[in-house]
């Protein structure tokens, strides 16, 4: 009985695909800080009270609307 050569190939993808790397998934959880280390962005206090929007009116700036 003679195997066919796209058997042959078919069964090798199947293998390579099994062995293949595999990037670790974005949702695993960061790890956790350890004692003494400082948090990496301290809080301005412009954020804790919510802060400022700013509107530019684009119109204002020169720009005719023809």
């Amino acid at each position: 009985m003679r195997i066919q050569p796209w058997i042959i190939e078919e069964q090798r993808r199947r293998e390579r695909r099994r062995s293949r790397w595999e990037p670790v998934p974005l949702h695993v959880p960061a790890p956790e800080p350890r004692h003494g280390d400082r948090d990496p962005r301290q809080r301005d206090e412009e954020e804790d009270t919510g802060g400022r929007v700013i509107i530019i009116d684009m119109n204002s700036l020169g720009e005719s609307s023809a």
